[in-house]
C-alpha cells in the first residue's frame, strides 16, 4: 500500500468500509467514526446488487494498524453476506502496511458453511489505489457524514471504475 506525505504521523481515527462490484463500480462507503466498529449499509447495496449481474464482489475494510486479520465480527457479518448473496466474497482488511485478501464462498456441499481462505491477488494499479485510499479515509481527522461518503462514492466511480483483481492462489486455509 502507497503511504502518503500527508499521513505521516497522522492517527487512525475511524474504520471505514468499502463495497465494490468490479465492472459494475462502488455500491457504498460507510462509516459510523468509530476506531473500532463499522457496518456495510446491507440494505442500500442490496437494493443495488438486485439490479445487477456479477461474479463476485468485494468489501473493503480498514482496520486499525498491526490488525491485519478478521475480527470475530468481521467474520459473521461475511457469513451473513455469503448467505444472502450466495456469490464469493473478496474481503479485504486494508492497514497502513499494506491488506491482507480472504476469499470468502459458500461450501459447495454444506451450504450453511462459508470458507474463508487468506489469498494473493494480482491488482491493476487502480484496485491498489481504491484499497489505499480506503484506509486513507480512516486517517482523516474530519467526521465523514453519510453526505461526505455519498460524495466520495461518486468519486470512486469515476476514478476506480476499472479497478480489478485477479486471485492467484490461496495462502493459508482458515477453519
Amino acid at each position: 500500500m502507497n503511504n502518503t506525505n500527508e499521513l505521516e504521523g497522522a492517527e487512525y481515527c475511524r474504520e471505514v468500509s468499502c463495497f465494490f462490484v468490479p465492472g459494475q463500480g462502488t455500491l457504498s462507503v460507510t462509516t459510523n467514526n468509530y476506531a473500532c466498529s463499522v457496518e456495510f449499509d446491507f440494505f442500500d447495496i442490496w437494493e443495488k446488487l438486485k439490479k445487477m449481474e456479477y461474479d463476485h464482489v468485494c468489501m473493503i475494510h480498514s482496520h486499525p494498524p498491526g490488525c491485519n486479520v478478521m475480527s470475530s465480527t468481521d467474520s459473521n457479518m461475511v457469513y451473513g453476506w455469503c448467505q444472502a448473496i450466495g456469490k464469493p466474497i473478496l474481503f479485504i482488511i486494508a492497514i497502513p502496511e499494506g491488506y491482507t485478501a480472504y476469499w470468502c464462498t459458500r461450501d459447495k456441499e454444506n451450504k450453511s458453511k462459508v470458507n474463508r481462505c487468506i489469498v494473493q491477488l494480482d491488482c491493476v494499479d487502480k484496485f491498489d489505489e481504491l484499497i489505499s485510499t480506503v484506509y486513507y479515509l480512516s486517517m482523516l481527522n474530519d467526521h465523514l457524514s453519510e453526505e461526505k461518503t455519498k460524495q466520495i462514492v461518486e468519486i470512486f466511480n469515476q476514478v476506480f471504475n476499472k479497478a480489478n483483481f485477479i486471485v492467484r492462489n490461496e495462502v493459508e486455509v482458515e477453519k
